[in-house]
C-alpha cells in the first residue's frame, strides 16, 4: 500500500496528464436486451474515464505507460527501492514531450533535510560529475526532487554497471546514500524514447 501511494504521488506531479483527470459523466448507458435463458453474460465494457496502463521490466526499471481517454499517452522510466517491504523512495525518468531532454525526478519519505540538494553519484569511480537535483515540494507521503538531465550525464548513466548512489540529508542532518542499480537503463530509456516519439 505505501508503495503504491508513493508512486501515485510521484506520478502526479511528475506527469501532468496523469493527474488531470475528466470530471464529465459518461452518458447514462441504454438498457441491454433480454438474454435468452442459460446464455452468458456479455463483458462489461471498459469505465469510459478508467486509464489504460502498461508496463514493462528492463531489468531494475520499469517502463509505465498511462493514456487517460483521447489525453496524449504519458510514459516514465521508474525503480523503486524497498527495505524490509517497505518503499524508502522512487526514480523516474520522464520526457514530457517528444523532442524535450530527458528529466530526472526523485522521490522519497518526508523524513528530509530540504537545504542541501540531492546528489547522484557513483560508487567508487572518480572523474564522474554528481548529478544535482532540486528539491521541489512535498506531499504528505513524499518529497519530490528533480533535474533536466544534459547529454553527457545520460551517457553516463546508462554506461553504468555498478550501482550509483543518491546521497541527501535525513531530518536530523544526517548523510544518507541509497542505491540506483544500472541493469536495464540503457533499454528502458531506449524504449521509452520510441513511446515518447
Amino acid at each position: 500500500m505505501q508503495r503504491a501511494v508513493l508512486v501515485l504521488a510521484l506520478a502526479a506531479l511528475c506527469s501532468p496528464a496523469l493527474a488531470q483527470r475528466s470530471r464529465a459523466q459518461p452518458p447514462a448507458a441504454a438498457p441491454s436486451p433480454p438474454r435468452a435463458p442459460g446464455a452468458p453474460a456479455p463483458a462489461a465494457p471498459p469505465a469510459a474515464n478508467e486509464p489504460q496502463r502498461t508496463t514493462a521490466t528492463f531489468g531494475d526499471w520499469t517502463l509505465r505507460c498511462t493514456r487517460v481517454q483521447e489525453q496524449p499517452q504519458t510514459c516514465q522510466v521508474d525503480q523503486v527501492l524497498s527495505d524490509k517491504g517497505q518503499t524508502v523512495a522512487q526514480t523516474v525518468f520522464t520526457r514530457p514531450h517528444p523532442g524535450d531532454p530527458l528529466r530526472l525526478n526523485f522521490a522519497v519519505q518526508v523524513n528530509v533535510t530540504l537545504t542541501p540538494p540531492v546528489v547522484v553519484g557513483v560508487e567508487g569511480e572518480t572523474g564522474v560529475a554528481p548529478i544535482e537535483l532540486t528539491w521541489r515540494r512535498c506531499v504528505p507521503t513524499a518529497c519530490i526532487a528533480d533535474a533536466i538531465l544534459t547529454d553527457e550525464q545520460v551517457k553516463q548513466l546508462r554506461a553504468r554497471t555498478e550501482n550509483a548512489r543518491i546521497q541527501l540529508q535525513d531530518s536530523n542532518g544526517r548523510q544518507v546514500a541509497l542505491p540506483l542499480a544500472p541493469r536495464g537503463l540503457a533499454q528502458a530509456l531506449d524504449a521509452l524514447a520510441k513511446e515518447a516519439s
